[in-house]
């Protein structure tokens, strides 16, 4: 986990997540929320082919990379700051609820990013005063077969008996 040392996460923390759709908010313990939201996030890289000089911006000409794309965020994980000791230990929990969201829901959700404010109120805040971080720049894809695909248990004791026996497997 990336070591967090900002100021401005030291209060309440809210990450954006795509590929989930929440129809009514979910609190959990220690006053940590999931609701629905919407934000658009884009993703412009830019590249520049001349070294800047000292003190100044890079000059043209620039051209837009392919292949990063774009995210919608349609739900916020909101970790208020008693949720845990320090900024660290609320980004772990955020990462845990989304590690369990992926199980529970829908593999291919991902945090893409953190916010010291809430999406909502985003727009409306002073400049400078919302900080948006990009946290999880990859999509997730899982393969959900057996190593081979020969092998394909109909319960959970044959499946249990064909992982103890696959050497690239150890079900313990």
């Amino acid at each position: 986990m990336t070591q967090m040392s900002t100021d401005a996460f030291a209060g309440d923390l809210y990450f954006g997540l795509a590929g989930l759709s929440v129809q009514q908010p979910l609190v959990f313990t220690r006053g940590i929320s999931l609701q629905s939201t919407y934000a658009y996030m884009m993703e412009p890289v830019i590249m520049a082919f001349k070294p800047a000089e000292p003190g100044k911006p890079h000059s043209g000409p620039w051209k837009e990379t392919q292949g990063l794309g774009s995210r919608e965020i349609t739900a916020q994980l909101h970790v208020p700051e008693a949720a845990g000791k320090d900024t660290n230990e609320r980004f772990q929990i955020a990462s845990t609820i989304i590690f369990l969201l992926r199980l529970w829901t829908d593999p291919q959700t991902t945090m893409p990013v953190a916010s010291n404010v809430a999406f909502a109120e985003v727009p409306a805040s002073k400049s400078g005063a919302a900080a948006l971080i990009r946290f999880e720049d990859r999509r997730h894809f899982f393969s959900l077969q057996l190593i081979e695909g020969k092998r394909r248990p109909d319960s959970y004791s044959s499946g249990h008996r064909v992982l103890r026996s696959d050497p690239y497997l150890d079900a313990g």
